[in-house]
């Protein structure tokens, strides 16, 4: 489990106190895999509405949502190494 591994745990009259920083720090890369993963096993061509051809295409490459301002955003948001 995520919080063996991220909490020092301090209990001071039986409450357990965590560092919310580092704990959601260490919980949004592995949260953002497992959504990854649950995104890439749900079979769109079974849900109403989807054009798969869409969801097949590469990313637009225009300058307000060309794949180098993801690139930036993640930086910023620190959601990708650099």
């Amino acid at each position: 489990m995520i919080v063996e591994h991220v909490i020092t745990p301090v209990v001071r009259e039986r409450l357990l106190l965590i560092d919310a920083a580092v704990f959601v720090e260490r919980l949004l890369p592995e949260t953002f895999r497992d959504l990854d993963e649950v995104l890439r096993l749900t079979p769109t061509a079974s849900l109403a509405g989807v054009d798969q051809s869409l969801l097949d295409a590469e990313p637009s490459n225009n300058i307000h949502e060309g794949v180098g301002v993801r690139v930036r955003v993640g930086l910023l948001l620190g959601l990708v190494g650099r």
